[in-house]
């Protein structure tokens, strides 16, 4: 009779979702669906605090409004996205789950699947701005001020969104197969790697050209000017790329499973913690290689525990 009403369950269920990521007959005979709501909550934890606080540095203090700090901010909107909404939208399915309760799992499902695309797709083209703003910073040097402004960047990141939200809104309604949908994510994953892959490696021949150039100047009266601009410049430039490397090794994984028909469980598990792990990772290095966002970090910090503690 239990078999019965577990079946019928797990068919009404299924019948709602384009894809299901919890299958019911599978979570409840281990604790593998613990596992991952326990790992889901804590990089939700650590991803909210890390990048609500980049963004909230950035936000209050004027003196990191320029466009490469405004990109890293929309970046790590994306990331506080991901733990805000992905990953308790994820937690909040496997109970509906647990619970039968189809309706919760559906509308928990629906906006997993669209802040997944969503999140991803804005992470793949905030990266393509960096890369097109540092090689515009060595390209146009002169005229960087000019070209590339804080208005600009806003528009730019602000128009990603409202597009990009449209797409993932569109593909989540659009009656497709699961399997397909699936594919098709990790397709969009390993072409945003490689188009993002090839405008930084564009960037690094220009960056290699521009220090040579550089290197000749030293004996110029300008050459400790010059020297310290070209210090500053690749700090910059060696930031992104670790960035971009953490999102590749985090990312690359992912679609090769998905491509490579690997189990759910490993989809899972592997959508959990590298995903997951890589909107933890970036705050990290943002405060370890932004000298001025860290300190300023650190600044604010102080201000509001010594506020709350003069409130107390």
């Amino acid at each position: 009779m239990q078999s019965n009403n577990t079946s019928q369950l797990e068919e009404e269920f299924y019948d709602c979702l384009p894809i299901g990521w919890w299958s019911l007959s599978e979570i409840s005979q281990d604790g593998f669906g613990l596992v991952v709501v326990i790992l889901d909550c804590l990089i939700s934890v650590f991803s909210v605090s890390g990048n609500g606080l980049v963004m909230y540095t950035i936000y209050h203090s004027s003196n990191l409004h320029s466009p490469s700090n405004l990109l890293i901010a929309g970046l790590a909107l994306s990331d506080f996205g991901t733990g805000f909404i992905t990953h308790p939208c994820h937690v909040i399915e496997y109970l509906a789950a647990i619970r039968g309760d189809s309706c919760t799992a559906t509308i928990a499902f629906i906006v997993l699947n669209i802040s997944g695309w969503l999140f991803t797709i804005l992470s793949l083209l905030t990266l393509t701005f960096i890369a097109i703003e540092r090689y515009s910073a060595v390209v146009f040097h002169l005229r960087y001020n000019e070209k590339v402004t804080a208005k600009r960047t806003m528009i730019s990141l602000l128009s990603t969104w409202i597009i990009t939200f449209s797409i993932a809104t569109l593909i989540t309604f659009t009656k497709v197969e699961g399997r397909h949908l699936l594919l098709a994510h990790g397709v969009v994953i390993l072409f945003g790697i490689l188009v993002t892959c090839l405008c930084y490696f564009k960037v690094f021949l220009v960056v290699r050209r521009h220090c040579g150039q550089i290197h000749m100047q030293l004996q110029a009266p300008t050459s400790e000017q010059l020297a310290t601009n070209s210090a500053r410049y690749r700090r910059k430039f060696f930031t992104v790329f670790y960035i971009v490397g953490v999102f590749v090794a985090c990312h690359l994984p992912y679609s090769i499973a998905i491509l490579n028909g690997f189990t759910q469980r490993a989809r899972i598990m592997l959508l959990t913690i590298l995903l997951g792990g890589n909107s933890c990772i970036n705050p990290l290095i943002y405060f370890w290689r932004i000298k001025e966002l860290k300190e300023a970090a650190v600044r604010h910090v102080i201000k509001i525990v010594k506020c709350r503690g003069n409130n107390n």
